[in-house]
């Protein structure tokens, strides 16, 4: 029977780094095959017919590597997943998702006390309260 993916978690993961990834789905088996968008997972455990743990491989490039089950030459559709890019901002590193629609990031909050407040936008119209 073709396997099926019903969901992963978690959905991402850090690049070069191997992270074991659970699988639910059905139609699994021990020699079931796991693939990140093309490339083999670094481990897999079969642990029932609905579940699989595969380990994430080392050389995955950051944005979307979709997880696909083989078993008997029959493939699963694929199930999203990410390897998240990783930036250095004030010295420190962050991860973010790969944004697919190229939106700018919104800018960083500030803290302020009750008496001051930051409004942002664009297209006012008015002038203040009086």
């Amino acid at each position: 029977m073709r396997p099926e993916i019903y969901g992963v978690y978690p959905p991402s993961a850090e690049p070069g780094v191997q992270k074991v990834i659970t699988i639910r789905g059905a139609n699994f088996s021990a020699t079931s095959t796991v693939t990140f968008g093309g490339t083999s997972a670094a481990a897999i455990s079969f642990i029932s017919e609905n579940e699989l743990k595969a380990t994430t491989p080392t050389t995955l490039d950051s944005g979307d590597n979709p997880i696909r089950v083989t078993e008997s030459n029959l493939y699963s559709g694929e199930q999203p997943f990410t390897i998240l890019a990783v930036t250095a901002a004030r010295g420190r590193r962050i991860n973010q998702r790969v944004d697919q629609t190229k939106q700018p990031l919104p800018a960083p909050r500030r803290s302020r006390s009750d008496s001051q407040r930051i409004v942002a936008g664009s297209q006012f119209n008015g002038g203040l309260p009086d």
